[in-house]
């Protein structure tokens, strides 16, 4: 092959290859919006499932819950979104134990507070935070002793007769039990969230 074939040849590449440009631009850029476009609609549905729980969870406590979640941005460094799904999720936990409405929205909103303060002091993910908190109400305590909590049985039983009990856990109601542990989670972390336990 001589070098005026060889321009040649290159030269017929070289044209097709901006008459495919176009296409290809327009395909890649259709692409993108589609996949935008996806994302929009998954987002939209995480939106609408995470409301739902705050909804069935506080019935007659959502406009706090919105108040909540807007403020955590700044208060804990949550989106909103994340703020409602951990409050909603505490809360479901905290009412399966027996606690009012009420108690449950303060549970879920410290939770949810202290999730944001550990992840950021631990350096770890929301979501990972998140996750070992909800071991407060699972009793699945060892993800716990990564933020320094020791939640063994004497400690609930020690905990629970020196914070104004007066019974050990074997004789407490599921809501004391659950009372107990977020207690001494919350107290052991030590970040001032003691809103729902024993006025001593």
């Amino acid at each position: 092959m001589n070098q005026n074939q060889f321009k040649k040849q290159m030269s017929g590449i070289t044209s097709l290859a901006k008459k495919l440009e176009q296409p290809l631009r327009l395909l890649f850029a259709v692409k993108k919006v589609v996949d935008f476009g996806r994302e929009c609609i998954e987002l939209g549905s995480d939106l609408a499932e995470v409301q739902n729980v705050v909804d069935v969870t506080f019935p007659a406590m959502t406009a706090q819950v919105d108040a909540f979640a807007k403020s955590a941005a700044s208060s804990f460094g949550l989106s909103e979104t994340m703020a409602k799904k951990f409050t909603g999720t505490f809360g479901a936990m905290a009412k399966a134990f027996g606690f009012s409405e009420s108690a449950a929205y303060d549970m879920g909103t410290t939770l949810t507070g202290l999730a944001g303060d550990v992840a950021s002091f631990y350096n770890i993910s929301q979501d990972e935070a998140y996750t070992k908190l909800k071991s407060v109400f699972t009793g699945e305590t060892e993800t716990l002793k990564d933020l320094s909590v020791v939640m063994t049985q004497n400690a609930l039983d020690a905990y629970a007769m020196a914070n104004g009990y007066g019974k050990v856990t074997a004789k407490m109601s599921e809501a004391e039990k659950g009372s107990s542990a977020v207690c001494l989670c919350t107290g052991s972390i030590n970040c001032g969230y003691r809103r729902f336990c024993p006025d001593l």
